[in-house]
């Protein structure tokens, strides 16, 4: 049968993170004989051009079946692509596939109501079943293991559980489409699934769900690694294993087989004491270049409700070992907020942890809990009625809309979020970039001093692009380098905040947004004569208090919001001559709300303070 699978996203530089499993699906119906095609977009993809490639496939390759997969915060893309093929030919069959069908089959489905089809779990096995359902009419869906599927009277059915491959070595290598193919030749780089699935239960993983973990053969995997190093040049490979490191005796047999191919790689794993620092010194002779684990959080009552089985002990004795063994300056410490059980003490806790020991690593990463379906706290959350699912994932961009798991009120828990975003990525103190601000013009100019490479963006391109562009922008200057976007991004806010302190006492400004922008400039403006306007007020200077006091003696966010109450509308009783925008996709409508009652305010972004400076 000729099927047409759809990718989207082909707008990194490198292809990580990549759609594997999609690829894996493409190779074992090749394996089974069928006609493969690709549909490659980048991630921002219309209707009107899904619709119109899918009728040249249908037209020129006589196409029957499409398919497309999708983890949850694509959906909409992932919807968009079904629209827009259906919209091409109602009559051909759209199948969809990974977590976004795997975790949330019934969901998905009524949400995106041009799936014909959802298959469930890992799917190498299961679609070539279904294909050949679809091909012979001699199986009926409702016989097909592993899928979710609308039957003649629209309702959904949902069959029994898919069989999933035993042995990983025993399925064929990936097939790439072309676009992705010279990505890899490009970057040199590419990942390999060197093991599936997690039998650990942590609370925030969608891979708590899936126990039977399996391992790849180590003959295998370096097999698979010198066919890409011959066939697209490549010299860096991530292995995909959540538990890399686990059985020593097939680890040595790693290094001594990987160590021949004179690669760069990466591998991950739980914090492990078994791994010490002569281990670790053998690995990277052997060509490890990053050791990843999951750390998460440095206090033992969130470990214990994260479920990690770890505790700080072994933590701090793994992170001792990576120092010793002087891998310290590739390794990323993760941090994550908003369990549950986390106090005003736990947050000051991690970020006193932070100061303490943040030089020793390459970065200090911190993030919020994001919910994901699977996993045991959005389960949780659907239970307590904390989120509408629906709504939940209607409200879904980039990331999942944050959640109040917490005992905090939801202006300490905004707080809490803008403390975390504030310190999104702490770099290390060794220096990754040079970064010189052109004044009265509008570049930015970067050096990195990792590679010697140049880059440089506007104040006009920060302003009107997504929050992404910059970042994806600095990571072409330096591939290797993911810290760089970060580094220059710090560089950049604490340049405005120097610059918006004079411009402030200069001038009668109005800053309006209680964005997270305002608690990391708020140590350069907390005494400035400005007034604070938001519609929605996020907080107010008790929230920020409870946290500052453990963390800040100074107490920046409090005292600027004790200093400056907050106005939900603009006054209008007081002359201001220029009204500061914090948060740049609402611009627009600020801007015009503050000219429909005086159209002679000056209203700009923050980062157009560096064109006046």
């Amino acid at each position: 049968m000729k099927v047409c699978i759809v990718v989207q996203n082909l707008n990194y530089l490198r292809p990580q993170p990549n759609p594997l499993g999609l690829f894996y699906i493409a190779a074992s119906l090749q394996q089974a004989g069928h006609e493969i095609y690709w549909m490659e977009f980048p991630s921002k993809t219309n209707i009107k051009d899904i619709c119109d490639e899918a009728t040249r496939h249908i037209k020129e390759n006589e196409v029957k079946v499409f398919m497309c997969g999708s983890l949850f915060p694509g959906w909409k893309e992932f919807r968009d692509v079904c629209d827009g093929v259906k919209s091409a030919n109602k009559d051909v069959y759209m199948i969809g596939g990974g977590g976004l069908i795997t975790y949330s089959p019934k969901i998905a489905m009524e949400l995106c109501s041009n799936c014909d089809i959802g298959v469930i779990g890992e799917g190498e096995l299961t679609i070539v079943k279904l294909i050949e359902s679809l091909e012979t009419n001699k199986i009926p869906l409702k016989n097909v293991p592993g899928i979710i599927f609308r039957n003649f009277d629209n309702e959904l059915v949902k069959t029994a559980p898919g069989e999933i491959p035993i042995e990983l070595d025993n399925l064929p290598y990936p097939c790439f489409p072309p676009v992705y193919e010279l990505m890899i030749a490009r970057s040199k780089s590419i990942s390999i699934c060197g093991g599936r699935s997690c039998p650990y239960g942590c609370t925030f993983c969608a891979l708590s769900t899936q126990k039977k973990y399996r391992q790849r053969g180590i003959d295998s995997l370096v097999e698979e690694a010198t066919y890409y190093v011959n066939k697209y040049g490549v010299n860096f490979i991530q292995f995909i294993d959540e538990l890399f490191t686990e059985d020593i005796t097939r680890l040595r047999l790693f290094m001594e087989k990987i160590k021949k191919l004179k690669i760069r790689y990466l591998i991950q794993t739980r914090p492990n004491s078994n791994i010490d620092s002569t281990l670790l010194r053998d690995l990277a002779n052997s060509g490890m270049y990053i050791y990843s684990f999951g750390t998460e959080n440095f206090n033992e009552t969130i470990l214990k409700s994260m479920n990690k089985g770890t505790d700080v002990a072994l933590l701090e004795k793994c992170l001792n070992n990576v120092e010793e063994a002087g891998l310290s300056a590739n390794f990323t410490v993760c941090i994550l907020f908003g369990d549950p059980v986390e106090t005003p003490q736990t947050v000051a806790n991690s970020i006193s942890w932070i100061r303490k020991n943040g030089h020793r690593y390459k970065a200090i990463a911190m993030s919020g809990i994001h919910l994901y379906p699977g996993s045991k706290l959005y389960a949780d959350a659907v239970k307590k009625f904390l989120i509408d699912e629906k709504e939940f994932f209607e409200a879904t961009e980039i990331f999942p809309p944050a959640v109040n798991l917490t005992n905090f009120t939801e202006g300490q828990f905004t707080a809490m979020r803008h403390i975390v975003a504030q310190g999104r990525v702490l770099c290390s103190k060794n220096h990754l970039a040079q970064v010189d601000f052109i004044k009265n013009h509008n570049d930015v100019i970067i050096k990195c001093t990792c590679c010697g490479n140049t880059g440089e963006f506007s104040v006009n391109e920060w302003n009107t692009s997504p929050d992404d562009y910059i970042r994806y922008k600095l990571m072409q200057v330096c591939p290797h380098c993911f810290l760089l976007p970060y580094f220059v991004i710090g560089s950049f806010y604490a340049e405005v905040g120097r610059n918006l302190k004079i411009y402030l006492n200069k001038n009668r400004c109005a800053i309006w947004g209680a964005d997270y922008i305002l608690n990391i400039l708020a140590d350069d403006i907390k005494d400035c004569d400005f007034r604070l306007v938001d519609k929605n007020i996020p907080y107010y200077a008790k929230d920020w208090e409870i946290f500052e006091e453990l963390l800040n003696k100074s107490k920046p966010m409090t005292s600027l919001l004790q200093k400056h109450p907050y106005f939900t509308k603009l006054p209008n009783d007081m002359e201001i001559d220029t009204v500061i925008v914090l948060e740049k996709s609402q611009f627009v409508n600020i801007k015009t709300e503050v000219h429909s009652i005086n159209p002679k305010i000056k209203v700009i972004l923050y980062a157009d303070i560096l064109k006046f400076s």
